[in-house]
């Protein structure tokens, strides 16, 4: 049986590439990652096919899906900024995909593309009907959906790091799990 992983994350070098050009969340400062929740240390060979393959390899993983992750908060940039983005990490992916021989398989952001084995969204995409266009274009081209929270901003005074990770991202997913249920299953 193949054994799949349907969650992680791989920024191609075009995508780091793209977050190391930028000033403002997001972007790669030095070692750091910089979001609107805040900077965090950053390690680019995470990010590698080759280590990527061989972490899959100790885990006993046949197939990763990989997607562009919303907490990195490029949704709340202006439409230019963040197609640029997006468009950086899906020209490194589809160079990835095909290198990695059947071992990676990725989710286009918030569209449908050709070669993605479908789309991953925000959560808002379910709460707001203006951000649901994603959601039916992928149904109809029968591809997998995978919804995924969204940044949350800065931590509040007092709150330990894992906050939002925690409490704010189950919430979020739980809200566009009841929206579903309340409308979204048609």
């Amino acid at each position: 049986m193949t054994r799949y992983d349907v969650h992680q994350h791989l920024w191609p070098a075009s995508f780091v590439a793209a977050l190391r050009s930028r000033t403002a969340p997001p972007c790669l400062d030095g070692a750091s990652l910089v979001t609107p929740e805040g900077a965090f240390p950053f390690d680019p060979a995470v990010h590698d096919l080759d280590t990527r393959l061989a972490m899959l390899d100790r885990h006993g993983i046949d197939v990763a899906l990989v997607s562009l992750q919303p907490t990195l908060g490029i949704e709340s940039l202006d439409p230019g900024e963040q197609r640029a983005l997006e468009d950086a990490w899906i020209e490194g992916i589809g160079e990835t995909v095909a290198r990695a021989e059947g071992r990676i398989l990725a989710l286009a952001p918030w569209r449908v593309l050709p070669g993605f084995a479908g789309t991953s969204v925000g959560v808002s995409a379910l709460l707001d009907p203006e951000r649901g266009a994603a959601v039916d274009d992928v149904d109809r081209a029968g591809g997998l959906l995978f919804v995924h929270p969204e940044a949350e901003g800065p931590l509040a005074p007092g709150r330990p790091q894992w906050w939002n990770w925690t409490a704010g991202y189950t919430a979020q997913m739980q809200g566009a799990y009841l929206a579903w249920l309340d409308g979204g299953r048609e």
